[in-house]
């Protein structure tokens, strides 16, 4: 059952990086795919490649500072 619900977070046709990335937003804020480049960050918030912390867009605020600085140290992780 797990699976099943882990399965509907994978996209076909993502690159690896776009995966990894959105894996490591969806453990602390909500996620969803908008299509196979971009996906949606606590339901305001829209990720598209390159996916750096300048390629989120979305309403100023506290949570787009949030959601740009989870970004960042993803990038950092992954080191791009």
């Amino acid at each position: 059952m797990k699976a099943t619900d882990e399965a509907k977070f994978l996209r076909v046709g993502a690159s690896q990086r776009a995966q990894y990335i959105f894996d490591a937003l969806r453990k602390t804020m909500p996620c969803e795919w908008l299509d196979a480049e971009s996906f949606n960050v606590l339901g305001e918030y829209t990720v598209k490649p390159p996916y750096s912390p300048e390629s989120c867009e979305g309403p100023e605020g506290q949570a787009l500072v949030r959601v740009r600085k989870v970004l960042y140290g993803v990038c950092e992780r992954i080191g791009s």
